[in-house]
């Protein structure tokens, strides 16, 4: 059975997002439009809160929902509340800045980081921009340096080297040592919380009676300075990671100590990972995955290559509607599943007007593996709304609440589609200057009208009201009127 919407309540009016019931297996799709402030955004969040409130999941809930948006001010929740049952997942700029920082990244860690991903819509977004689909991940290692030794540094875990009378760098020099390592800091890590009293602790770490906290912080500073910057970088993640509650597992550990004992010391880089996404090639890796997640690694670069040359192009030097492109549909490939409600806030933001018509038509054709979802997208662009062909697609004008078949508006002109249901002509309408000039025409030559040219006069009459006094449409719908 498929998911679909076909009313939702809103500003105390029904508002009609399809006109029959799907009764395919084919995803159903819904075009939002309407002036800016008509409640667009609004309308989105209010959906999707709908679910939110559900006690339980039913026939007529979707098995996801997710919410995407390109916008700063998107009106999307980030999370569901608490005591929601419906699976929600958010991307967009609000859940970039739970990271403390602006991640351009965002999605790509996203899609890396999970087991279950949608390969076949990846490998067609690569292949849509000119890609192959894989990349190559530049890591750099997030080591916090800004700690206190009198407060910060785990006392346990130095406690637990000395009583076992191992010296830090004996195992910077095999790597065989760091299993026997592990073995013995993991139990200290696991079961010592409290960080009480830590300076006295420390003080008998060092065998050393003495009468005063800042003595005892000078000595323990005295010796972790005396490590080398390898084994201090190793410290710094350990501490961090204390610090955080966050605990490493034997795999993850020595991943990590192998990385800075190897890295080049003179470079921010240390690693460089292969992810290729196609159906038979592709690997999950769990230890970077986990490590990423913990925010340990940290994505440095990403490199992409041309799909007929071998020419490599970073991050940066892609285009904004690329990384758009490849943030909408990389979002979804990551989360979707079956039966899904998908909500889209303004996707054209930074797409050049060719790619918004090609966007909408990939949307359609890009998630073919997946089935009965429903998409509902906000725009203000006319070139998506002329690229809805499907046969189960819909167009609401929001400000007037009429839904009509995409299949009447599909492929036809931007000034069609502004002035039709846009409700915002724009300055010498094309479309209204040739139906004008048509009604023109027949009034000259004493024509009746047809049903059809009346629709269209009344058309011409409410396009006016939006068009400023200079504009030659203006004047035309003036002559007619006045021969009418």
């Amino acid at each position: 059975m498929n998911f679909q919407i076909n009313e939702i309540k809103f500003n105390s009016k029904k508002i009609a997002l399809t006109k029959v019931n799907t009764i395919n297996s084919n995803h159903t799709f819904t075009v939002i439009t309407g002036k800016n402030a008509a409640g667009k955004s609004r309308l989105l969040n209010t959906i999707i809160k709908s679910f939110f409130s559900q006690n339980e999941i039913s026939k007529d809930s979707p098995n996801k929902i997710i919410a995407i948006s390109n916008m700063y001010n998107d009106r999307f929740p980030l999370k569901p509340p608490i005591n929601s049952v419906q699976k929600y997942e958010y991307f967009g700029y609000k859940s970039k800045n739970q990271t403390n920082n602006d991640d351009k990244f965002f999605y790509f860690k996203n899609l890396i980081t999970k087991k279950d991903i949608n390969l076949k819509s990846i490998m067609t977004t690569f292949e849509y921009l000119g890609f192959k689909p894989k990349i190559f991940v530049s890591f750099s290692l997030f080591i916090n340096k800004r700690v206190q030794y009198s407060k910060d540094f785990p006392n346990h875990i130095i406690s637990t080297f000395k009583k076992n009378e191992k010296n830090f760098k004996a195992y910077s020099e095999d790597t065989k040592n760091i299993i026997d390592f592990y073995n013995t800091i993991n139990p200290s890590i696991d079961s010592i919380k409290s960080r009480k009293s830590i300076l006295f602790e420390v003080s008998n770490i060092f065998n050393n009676k003495i009468e005063s906290h800042k003595e005892a912080s000078l000595n323990f500073r005295f010796k972790f300075l005396s490590l080398n910057k390898f084994e201090q970088e190793f410290m710094f993640i350990l501490i961090d990671l204390v610090k955080k509650d966050l605990i490493l597992n034997k795999a993850e550990f020595i991943f990590i100590f192998e990385m800075i004992r190897n890295k080049n010391s003179h470079k921010r880089i240390y690693l460089t990972e292969e992810y290729s996404f196609f159906e038979n090639k592709y690997f999950y890796k769990e230890n970077l995955s986990s490590l990423i997640n913990k925010n340990i690694l940290t994505i440095a670069n990403i490199s992409f290559y041309n799909e007929n040359s071998s020419k490599e192009i970073k991050f940066d030097n892609l285009s904004s509607g690329q990384k758009s492109i490849f943030n909408l549909f990389f979002s979804i490939s990551s989360a979707i599943e079956d039966n899904s409600l998908i909500c889209v806030d303004e996707p054209e933001i930074s797409l050049h007007p060719e790619w918004q018509a090609e966007f909408i038509l990939k949307f359609q054709e890009i998630f073919y593996n997946n089935y009965g979802c429903h998409f509902i997208i906000a725009t203000h662009s006319p070139q998506i709304v002329s690229g809805l062909n499907s046969e189960n697609g819909f167009v609401v004008d929001l400000e007037n609440n009429i839904t009509y078949s995409s299949k009447e508006y599909s492929k036809k002109s931007a000034d069609y589609q502004l002035a039709k249901i846009f409700n915002a002509p724009g300055y010498n309408n094309e479309y209204l200057i040739r139906i004008g000039l048509s009604l023109l025409t027949k009034l000259t030559q004493s024509i009746d009208f047809t049903a059809e040219d009346y629709n269209n006069l009344y058309l011409l009459n409410d396009a006016k009201k939006e068009l400023p006094d200079n504009d030659v449409v203006y004047h035309l719908i003036n002559q007619i009127n006045a021969l009418v």
